[in-house]
């Protein structure tokens, strides 16, 4: 098609091969009259083999024809005119075609103001109207039961411990209902608040709930709190889908019966059959871990029980004022007295020897390890490359050790002797996957090598290194990662630099965006299309100022397309049910 002489518009990326410049071309045309292509600014989509550009345009600007007409826009004329915002066809539109670069800008900000304003509307109306709580406690009975409590602890509360226990206590003697976000690295004691809150509940003669993501975690939260709280005389049971027959049998009717004061469980926990007597505290951990709906079947057993949510997963507060702008935040930011740094190191798989050597020396001296295989889905080719290597490691590595393996498809009976093995010695290297990412609690094992590091997130890696650090003797990870990705090796160096959790997780945020804090199946809270909580502050403040306005002014009732909006924003969420919030 191309001749000499030919005259031609390309655009793609520019290239110097032996001193002369070339264009590698992703677009091209002959150079004839006004452009369709060139002449104005086009929009670029993700593609893949065999779909061009061409294409994707011709279909969305089909769609867009057919669509737009009957698209309504939710935020009405009026308040539009008052906000300087763009109608929604018009937006949508020009984010398709612009017309200007300063076009393109306003439909940006319209779509993105659009998805922080609902949310904030919806939230400041649940502040206002802060339906009544069934379950009040009297707060100096509350705090001299904790105070009880914290008499049968082997060790001493950090200030930061006590006074997030004092904010949750104030919280729920205040006559309505929690919604609390607790922060704390890990390590820093997040279980003693809960358990220490717990007492205060049920001392009342209430029931409490605490969610889990994994077995292994529901396992380790069963542990501690039954040694924390059967010794005062409480019934604590757990509850996942491994737990069957009678014993499943006797635990629901326990549980409706009132006779379980506290239970741990997994997803089992909000099966139909599950029914509480009294159900006044829920207590969620790694709740990124969980979709919407999930933990609003469990929230929904209670009546209006209060809310606390935990997360070693540190998230910057930008994404707290968006993700978790519902929830009030407590941030336990100091560690237990003695802790020290883990000492971090990034190497390329040509020193794996060296470090195997370095893991032998301390095995000699008693210390136990992890070595993590990224088995990052669950298909049946993962675990076997999971199960290929942890035999490589038993039979070539560490064949004078007791090695153990430890894998999402376990039974929960397994898991459980295999990390009670670990904990006692018995097995002195464990070869797992990542679900020990949280709530396997060994204070022995002071080493971690985490093998193809480069294939997780910073965050998650913050989450692994906190397996190790769980005593006063000085703890070791060791990330392994390929020379081949120059750009990973760089990125995972802030695990050298950083070993707190928030300056991880804000630079995680910024290189990989917030699908590795918020996780996977959190769909429904980030959901944004064009608002970034990064970028955007300025917008999400501006959407928390309208919103306020509206709702104190009580104008929002002169908008019903709003208000259908804010309802379905809030039935989804599970933010609060219809005889709750004063929509009219």
């Amino acid at each position: 098609m191309i001749r000499r002489g030919s005259k031609l518009r390309v655009f793609g990326r520019v290239d110097s091969f032996k001193g002369e410049y070339q264009v590698i071309p992703e677009e091209w045309e002959f150079k004839k009259g006004k452009s369709e292509l060139f002449d104005r600014i086009v929009p670029f989509y993700p593609s893949t083999e065999g779909l061009s550009q061409k294409l994707i345009r011709a279909s969305v600007k089909q769609a867009l024809q057919r669509s737009l007409p009957l698209l309504k826009d939710p935020i009405p004329e009026e308040l539009r005119e008052k906000l300087g915002l763009l109608e929604l066809r018009e937006a949508i539109g020009l984010i398709h075609a612009p017309l200007s670069p300063e076009l393109l800008e306003r439909a940006k900000y319209r779509l993105a103001f659009q998805e922080a304003f609902i949310p904030q509307l919806a939230i400041t109306l649940l502040a206002q109207k802060n339906p009544k709580s069934k379950y009040v406690i009297d707060e100096g009975r509350a705090s001299q039961v904790v105070e009880e409590f914290k008499t049968t602890l082997p060790f001493k509360l950090t200030n930061a411990q006590e006074r997030v226990i004092k904010e949750i206590i104030a919280d729920i003697s205040s006559g309505k209902p929690m919604r609390r976000l607790l922060q704390g690295d890990v390590g820093s004691g997040k279980t003693i608040v809960a358990a220490a809150i717990s007492t205060a509940v049920i001392h009342h003669g209430w029931q409490v709930a605490v969610m889990a993501p994994t077995e292994v975690l529901a396992i380790q939260h069963h542990r501690n709190f039954k040694r924390y709280l059967e010794p005062l005389g409480f019934s604590v049971e757990l509850l996942t889908g491994k737990v069957k027959g009678s014993k499943r049998k006797e635990v629901l009717e326990k549980l409706r019966e009132g006779e379980i004061n506290l239970i741990v469980g997994t997803h089992a926990l909000f099966s139909e059959n599950v029914e509480f007597k009294d159900l006044a505290l829920v207590i969620i951990d790694e709740q990124h871990k969980f979709g919407v709906e999930q933990r609003n079947k469990l929230y929904q057993k209670g009546n209006t029980p209060h809310l606390l949510v935990m997360t070693a997963t540190p998230i910057p507060r930008t994404l707290v004022m968006t993700v978790y702008a519902d929830l009030s935040l407590s941030v336990i930011d100091e560690m237990p007295p003695g802790r020290k740094e883990v000492i971090t190191k990034v190497i390329p798989f040509k020193d794996l020897p060296k470090a195997y050597e370095f893991v032998r020396e301390l095995l000699r001296r008693g210390e136990r390890a992890y070595i993590v295989c990224p088995a990052i889905d669950d298909s049946k080719q993962a675990l076997k490359t999971v199960m290929e290597e942890a035999q490589h490691i038993k039979n070539e590595v560490f064949p004078e050790f007791s090695v153990g393996i430890l894998h999402g498809r376990m039974s929960s009976e397994e898991k459980e002797r295999i990390i009670s093995e670990f904990l006692r010695g018995d097995v002195q290297v464990l070869v797992s996957t990542t679900v020990i990412e949280v709530g396997v609690d060994v204070p022995s094992a002071t080493v971690m090598i985490v093998l193809n590091a480069d294939r997780f997130g910073l965050a998650q890696l913050h989450q692994l290194r906190g397996r190790v650090g769980r005593s006063d003797k000085q703890s070791y990870a060791i990330f392994v990662a390929s020379p081949k990705n120059p750009k990973a090796l760089e990125r995972l160096k802030a695990l050298e630099i950083f070993s707190d959790g928030f300056s991880i997780a804000q630079k995680d945020l910024e290189l990989r965006g917030p699908g590795e804090l918020i996780g996977a199946r959190q769909h429904g809270y980030w959901d944004f299309k064009l608002l970034d909580p990064l970028r955007d502050l300025q917008i999400i403040e501006r959407a928390k100022e309208v919103s306020r306005e509206l709702v104190e002014k009580g104008e929002i009732f002169k908008y019903p397309s709003l208000q259908k909006e804010i309802r379905d924003y809030m039935l989804e969420r599970g933010l609060t049910y219809e005889d709750e919030v004063p929509i009219h």
